[in-house]
Formats: C-alpha cells, structure tokens, sequence
C-alpha cells in the first residue's frame, strides 16, 4: 500500500539522520548527553524513567520521559533491546499508551537492522503483540461505532491506538522483516 511505502522511505530516512547524528554526537564533548539515565543494567529504572509509575506517586517520572534524542543515541544495541523488551512487557500487561508507542518507534528506529536470532525472535514476539491489540482494538472500535452515530473523542482515541499499532506493525513486519501474510 502507498502508506506503508511512504512510512518504510520516511523510516529509514529517520535512521539514516539518526546515524549522522550519533557521528556528529561521538566528535562532540559530552555537554549534549542526558545525565540522569538509569544504570544500562537497570531494567526497572530504564521502565520508570521512559514511561514513568503506574502512579503518579510512584516515580519522580511520573508521566514518564520523552524518547529525546539525547537520551536515544545514547542507548547501543544491546541496551536498546533490552529497553525494547521491558517496553514490550508493559504492553503486554498494559495495552498500547502514548508513550509507549513513541518509545518503541523511537527504539526501532536505533537498533540496527542486521538482527541476531534472539532479538529477531525478540521483535516477532512484539509484533504478534501489536497484531493482537489491533485486532482487538478492530473488534471493540467496531462495537463502539455500531452503537454511536457521534464519534466521540473515546472513538478518536481507539482509532489512533489504531493507527499507533499499524505503524509499529508496518515497521516490525516489513522493515525488519518479521511480518507475516497474517499480520
């Protein structure tokens, strides 16, 4: 479809700047890092300080930190998927938010695309996730619509978790060549 192509070349352009970027980043002093990132092995802290607590009591984040790109290009491969992974299990537990699909597109975009087996299996896994919630978000706006001839902003969201899903859907199953013909 147009959209997709137009998504993928929009993508990989994305990267190609994110590259340059970390380039220019590696020759500069260390001024434009983020200084309060969470210790690379600190899964939890990572999850609260990019998505915040599931309180707004439970952490000093508590709507969560933008992807920056200060705070992307700092992550490597490793650390990047590592993040991506945890993302992935809140999603699971929590559904499709806001920030989580800006921090998963914003982690897609930095890892690389030559995967080794385990993060392949790690992205599969994610797209099955996002294909369920888009199915079951199909299934519920559908619902929803049937019952109302007024789309309310509750609609509007649901069509652009929609949406969200089908991105991240269109990169994971195309670009990094994980789909399927049922995704």
């Amino acid at each position: 479809q147009v959209w997709e192509q137009s998504l993928l070349t929009e993508f990989t352009e994305l990267r190609r700047r994110l590259r340059a970027a970390s380039a220019r980043m590696c020759e500069q002093p260390r001024q434009c890092f983020h200084d309060s990132l969470p210790a690379p092995a600190d899964i939890s802290g990572w999850e609260a300080f990019c998505l915040g607590g599931r309180t707004a009591a439970a952490n000093a984040h508590a709507g969560g930190q933008l992807p920056l790109l200060s705070i992307i290009l700092q992550l490597d491969q490793e650390n990047a998927m590592a993040l991506l992974q945890a993302i992935h299990a809140r999603l699971e537990c929590d559904g499709l938010s806001e920030p989580l699909s800006r921090w998963i597109f914003a982690l897609l975009a930095r890892i690389e695309r030559a995967l080794p087996a385990d993060h392949a299996a790690a992205l599969r896994a994610l797209l099955r996730t996002c294909a369920k919630l888009r199915a079951e978000l199909g299934c519920e706006l559908g619902s929803e619509l049937g019952h109302s001839s007024d789309p309310t902003p509750p609609h509007l969201h649901q069509t652009n978790r929609v949406a969200a899903l089908n991105t991240l859907i269109c990169i994971l199953g195309n670009f990094f060549g994980q789909g399927s013909q049922d995704e």
